[in-house]
């Protein structure tokens, strides 16, 4: 069995001082955002050492290292896009409901401050976004998290919250 290569063999090296400005300038292209690019390109030269660590060799190349910059652009922009769907869906909702009866919404988001107090900070996001009728799949989506995970943080703040009522 073919021991794995290290990072002494200088290959890897070579490989990110080599293309690591043209790295850089086709994620500032994909963003316009100097500090984002920096990001994506580090985490692309994460994902290439892997791969070398992996012992595929082969894929330590410009155009594996481009498309995976690339792919890391896109969920990026994707899960951007879905917050900021996600952000508008609730001040519209927020909107029409002060639009119906203000006073009522202020007198409940008081009291839903008061009960959440006792709650995790992802609990209380999640009963913020499922309060304003977010399906869980989109606020897991949101958060990064399975809606398992999200199903289980809001039973928890659920029963703490019944434990506070009662």
């Amino acid at each position: 069995m073919k021991a794995p290569p290290t990072t002494e063999s200088g290959v890897y090296i070579d490989f990110v001082s080599t293309y690591f400005g043209k790295l850089y300038g086709t994620a500032y292209e994909l963003c316009r955002n100097w500090a984002l690019a920096e990001d994506m390109v580090q985490e692309t030269l994460i994902r290439m050492l892997k791969v070398y660590l992996s012992g595929d060799v082969d894929k330590l190349n410009i155009g594996y290292a481009k498309r995976t910059l690339v792919n890391l652009g896109n969920d990026h922009f994707r899960a951007e896009a879905a917050r900021r769907r996600m952000t508008e869906k609730v001040e519209r909702s927020a909107v029409e409901q002060l639009a119906n009866d203000p006073g009522d919404q202020v007198n409940s988001d008081a009291y839903l401050v008061w009960l959440q107090e006792g709650l995790t900070p992802r609990q209380q996001e999640i009963l913020f976004w499922r309060n304003r009728g977010i399906p869980m799949v989109e606020v897991a989506e949101h958060l990064g998290i399975s809606p398992a995970t999200g199903h289980r943080y809001m039973k928890m703040a659920l029963d703490e919250l019944k434990r506070r009522i009662s």
